[in-house]
């Protein structure tokens, strides 16, 4: 990232090296310079030949090093105009996210909003150790950056969870009383600790699949009937609110249309899953 001209931190975040690690480089980096600086005065006032040999190499590895400080004396020169770039990027982002009601998208640390925030609190801490004395004014970009990123989380997380609603049953089979009973009886086994509140089929009907596919490992076609359907599982979570979980159900129409169900559920749940709960 140092020697990049164009400081871009937009790219895939595979990409992008870590803080740690450019934290690490501009240190080791200004630290190498300087011994191999007293190195190359110790070998030059020596004067042997053994001592010309390691000056020589002492100073083929300057060369190279100072391509490296080269970088980063441009790092220096570009840094505060491209953090105010990331800085504008930031705040587009987040109005946008803010105007969308996307906290999925406010919180993505991938997404424009966590890219552009990560870049400008990372130009920020890179700067302060090549320029300790100057860094104030990014310092308080990337500050009020942070500033106003907590502050708009919350106020949205608390606007979504307010304008969320409970789930509705959109399923009128005959057997909805019995899908319900048997969600509720494999939910409590599996999470004995959370209350169950509601249980919605949200599917209008099973969708099934039928068909054959190649198993590689017993070398032969192999037939498949099943049946799916989409339910939500409400839960009491704090004094104040419900989790909203979803989970499918798969009806094996080839052992006895046996049910098994896969849940989703996070130990985490973000605002999009969370309800009030005097709405239940």
């Amino acid at each position: 990232f140092l020697a990049s001209k164009d400081l871009n931190l937009m790219g895939h975040p595979k990409d992008i090296p870590s803080r740690e690690k450019m934290l690490s480089i501009a240190k080791d980096t200004l630290r190498l310079d300087k011994v191999l600086q007293e190195l190359s005065a110790k070998y030059t006032a020596f004067g042997s030949r053994e001592a010309q040999r390691e000056l020589n190499f002492v100073n083929s590895t300057r060369a190279t090093f100072a391509k490296i400080v080269t970088a980063q004396t441009d790092f220096k020169a570009k840094a505060p105009a491209a953090q105010m770039q990331f800085a504008d990027g930031f705040n587009k982002a987040l109005n946008t996210a803010v105007a969308a009601k996307n906290f999925i998208v406010l919180t993505d640390l991938w997404g424009d909003v966590g890219k552009n925030r990560t870049a400008v609190s990372f130009l920020a801490s890179v700067y302060k150790i090549l320029e300790p004395s100057r860094a104030s004014s990014m310092e308080a970009v990337a500050a009020k950056v942070e500033d106003t990123y907590k502050a708009t989380v919350t106020k949205l997380q608390n606007e979504v969870i307010a304008n969320n609603k409970p789930p509705k049953d959109t399923y009128t089979g005959a057997d909805i009383n019995t899908l319900r009973t048997t969600v509720q009886a494999e939910w409590k086994k599996r999470y004995p600790k959370y209350e169950i509140l509601a249980v919605r089929i949200v599917d209008t009907e099973w969708n099934r699949s039928t068909g054959a596919k190649w198993d590689d490992f017993e070398g032969a076609w192999v037939r498949y009937d099943y049946s799916n359907i989409d339910v939500v599982v409400a839960v009491k979570w704090d004094s104040k609110h419900a989790a909203v979980f979803t989970a499918e159900l798969t009806k094996q129409h080839m052992k006895n249309d046996a049910i098994l169900m896969r849940d989703q559920f996070n130990p985490t749940p973000n605002p999009t899953q969370l309800v009030l709960l005097n709405k239940f």
